[in-house]
C-alpha cells in the first residue's frame, strides 16, 4: 500500500497531457500535481521514477493514440525529420518536459513546506 501511495502523484502528473489540448493548462496542472506531491511524498528523490514512469507509459500511450495527443506534435513536423527520428524526439522531449514541470512543481512544495 505505501507503494502505491508513492507513485500515486507521479501517475497522476500523467494524465493532464491526455486530457487537455491547451499547453498552458497542462504545464499548471502539471506543477500543481508537483506542489502537492511533495506534500504526500516529503523529501525523496522523484525526478528518476517520474521520467522512468513518463517515457514508459507516454511511449505506449502516444504509439497507440498518436492522433490523441495534440500540443506539441506539429511543432516537430516542421522540421520534416524522419518519421521514426520524429516520433523518439516527440517522446524524449514530452518525457523531459513533463518530468522537469513536476520537478518544478515539487522544488515549490518543498519551498512552501520548509519555509515555516
Amino acid at each position: 500500500m505505501n507503494k502505491t501511495l508513492n507513485y500515486l502523484p507521479i501517475l497522476i502528473a500523467l494524465f493532464p497531457q491526455f486530457l487537455f489540448e491547451d499547453y498552458e493548462l497542462i504545464m499548471i496542472t502539471t506543477i500543481l500535481i508537483g506542489i502537492i506531491a511533495y506534500f504526500s511524498l516529503g523529501n525523496q528523490n522523484v525526478f528518476f521514477r517520474i521520467f522512468l514512469s513518463q517515457l514508459f507509459v507516454f511511449s505506449i500511450a502516444f504509439l497507440i493514440y498518436e492522433n490523441r495527443i495534440f500540443y506539441l506534435y506539429e511543432v516537430f513536423r516542421n522540421f520534416e525529420l524522419p518519421e521514426l527520428l520524429l516520433v523518439m524526439l516527440f517522446i524524449l522531449f514530452n518525457t523531459l518536459n513533463i518530468s522537469l514541470l513536476f520537478i518544478f512543481g515539487y522544488k515549490i512544495g518543498s519551498v512552501i513546506l520548509n519555509k515555516n
